[in-house]
């Protein structure tokens, strides 16, 4: 039976003593009375009163508040692919009609908070506040109730966030009287640390002074676990105490507070250090200049905290570990030199440009969501280089809107393509059709004329430099071919832009033309019918996207080292370079076949 289908009325609840059952029970929860309650009903023939009133019961104590408050005030214990279990809402008048009488009768204050709660969120009768101020005060003998006598001390901050909450909608007129109760938790009751801070925030959040003997007390318990070297906890407690100088409004002391709380940091990064995790030490460290960046006159800290974060990260490598893939390319390898063996020149190279299509972004998308752990949507990701410095981070994409979801994913699929996808095709398809074209023929520069003469990709005095760039990656000299082709490329699309009548220029404030660098170019819409998306996408995650292989910025300001020109990407680039400018003729063949 649906529970807005239960017919009840107050007589059914004559002589059953609900109260009883629920003060014998150890754990003063709504969770816990929901088991205590359906327990009851099985004992009973469905539609006694009985079982209608310990049904009732346990509906209303079925779903739990939600912590967060710019939603619905209470969420379903469970929700499945197509149901939930109860909420406040399934509820019908008759039954809320019923509660509102039972409830001076309830003595539980967890229950009669929940009821309370329920008639107020469902705006029952002509004056409904008063349920909310009922609400506010049984929450917080609920929550004391809890502290005292309850194992699971934590779900009172629940109760006192609910309370806190009401009272501010509500405006409730003793809205101080309920902060001293709250306070008088932490007063009267010897609190774990992490219950004692978060009621102090809750309180500091909603303006409200403490007495400053529980400041003392915190100062004391920062000064505890720091000679301890409990720095997790004793960052809790500075972060506390920076809160409640920042109320009191006194700058001095919560600067101090500030500076203790930067070198917390500092102190996790050392003892990080000193079980030789330079991965975490440096993740502190950066949130220690972070924090100094926000305290004015740290300019000193700052750039010795820099030059000790360059000494860890130079030692970053050492934690870093390979993980190690098996693929056997035998086949693809003796595939790729069949296509090659016994064509003349020309036919050869035209062959290797095309040997390999480029990656597919639907297909790209589709691998990526399949690969992808769903914890990676609630936790940030960094792209550390070989120096082992963050060059980009990923932020976690739950709770985030669709635009942003879609950006991550992007993001997701340019390091696929970058650690997988472009290393099997340059290991696997280039490198054996080079070997074999090379093992048959001698290519000179000369011989390349064909392709770069009358190109609609190269521009007429830029020919003699691309001749140079693709011979130089016949010769494996992958030094000047990523120089010149992975800069070239920039006034190459740029160029095709202009032949098809579209501006890449723009002015700046003193009315200077300037033009548009790389990455807006391969966001034109106009770029998509001459090039297609498969190829913007691979040039993106080639060319300027932090996660993939950003080659064109790491060229142009000379972050490449000597051995990053022996490397799948920059061969992968020459490649594509090469398959671009071939592919005027490609078509042509293509056409008269």
């Amino acid at each position: 039976m649906r529970i807005d289908q239960l017919k009840i009325c107050i007589n059914d609840f004559e002589n059953i003593d609900f109260n009883n059952l629920l003060e014998k029970s150890k754990t003063k929860t709504c969770l816990a009375f929901t088991e205590i309650f359906n327990n009851e009903t099985v004992k009973y023939e469905e539609n006694s009163k009985e079982w209608k009133v310990f049904s009732l019961l346990a509906a209303v104590t079925n779903f739990c508040l939600n912590s967060d408050e710019n939603g619905d005030a209470f969420i379903p214990f469970s929700i499945f692919k197509n149901s939930r279990t109860i909420i406040h809402q399934d509820l019908n008048e008759e039954q809320l009609e019923v509660l509102s009488i039972l409830l001076p009768d309830i003595k539980v204050p967890e229950l009669k908070a929940r009821i309370a709660d329920v008639l107020w969120e469902r705006r029952f009768g002509d004056v409904s506040y008063i349920f909310a101020e009922k609400a506010i005060e049984e929450y917080l003998l609920s929550a004391e109730e809890i502290l005292k006598v309850g194992k699971e001390k934590i779900f009172a901050l629940e109760r006192i966030r609910r309370s806190i909450s009401l009272a501010r909608i509500i405006r409730y007129k003793k809205q101080n009287d309920a902060f001293m109760k709250i306070q008088s938790f932490v007063e009267d009751l010897d609190l774990e640390n992490i219950i004692f801070i978060r009621i102090i925030e809750m309180l500091l959040q909603n303006n409200f002074h403490p007495n400053k003997k529980f400041l003392e007390k915190a100062k004391k318990k920062y000064e505890k676990y720091i000679e301890d070297k409990d720095y997790v906890t004793a960052e809790r407690y500075c972060e506390l105490i920076v809160d409640w100088y920042r109320l009191l409004k006194d700058d001095d002391f919560k600067r101090s507070a500030q500076i203790d709380l930067a070198n917390i940091l500092i102190l996790r990064a050392e003892q990080n250090v000193e079980s030789g995790n330079y991965i975490a030490a440096t993740l502190f460290l950066k949130e220690a200049i972070l924090a100094f960046n926000n305290i004015e006159g740290t300019e000193i800290e700052r750039e010795k905290l820099r030059k000790k974060l360059l000494n860890y990260q130079s030692k970053l490598s050492n934690n870093l570990s390979s993980v190690e893939i098996s693929i056997n390319l035998e086949d693809y390898a003796n595939r790729a030199k069949a296509r090659i063996m016994g064509k003349s020149k020309e036919d050869a190279i035209i062959e290797l440009a095309f040997i390999d299509g480029i990656p597919n972004k639907e297909y790209i998308r589709k691998q990526t969501e399949r690969t992808q752990s769903p914890l990676l949507t609630f936790i940030s990701r960094e792209i550390i280089n070989e120096n082992g410095r963050t060059i980009a981070t990923n932020s976690p994409s739950i709770n985030t809107s669709e635009e942003e979801k879609e950006k991550s994913l992007e993001e997701d699929m340019f390091s696929y393509v970058s650690n997988y996808e472009r290393g099997v095709r340059v290991e696997g398809i280039i490198k054996p059709s080079l070997y074999q074209l090379n093992f048959e023929h001698n290519i000179y520069e000369t011989d390349l004329d064909f392709i770069v003469k009358d190109n609609p990709f190269i521009p007429k005095d830029r020919r003699l430099l691309f001749r140079r760039g693709l011979y130089a990656g016949f010769k494996s000299d992958y030094v000047i071919s990523t120089h010149i082709l992975g800069l070239q490329i920039e006034n190459s699309i740029r160029y095709v832009l202009n032949n098809e009548g579209v501006i890449t220029t723009s002015l700046n404030t003193e009315g200077i033309q300037e033009e548009i660098d790389l990455n807006r170019l391969l966001d034109f819409k106009e770029l998509i019918p001459i090039f297609g998306e498969d190829l913007i996408f691979d040039l993106k995650g080639l060319l300027i996207s932090r996660f993939g292989d950003n080659l064109r910025n790491r060229i142009a300001h000379g972050l490449l080292s000597s051995n990053n020109f022996f490397s799948q990407s920059v061969i992968y680039l020459w490649w594509l370079m090469l398959k671009i400018c071939a592919f005027p003729l490609y078509r042509e063949n293509k056409s008269k076949e």
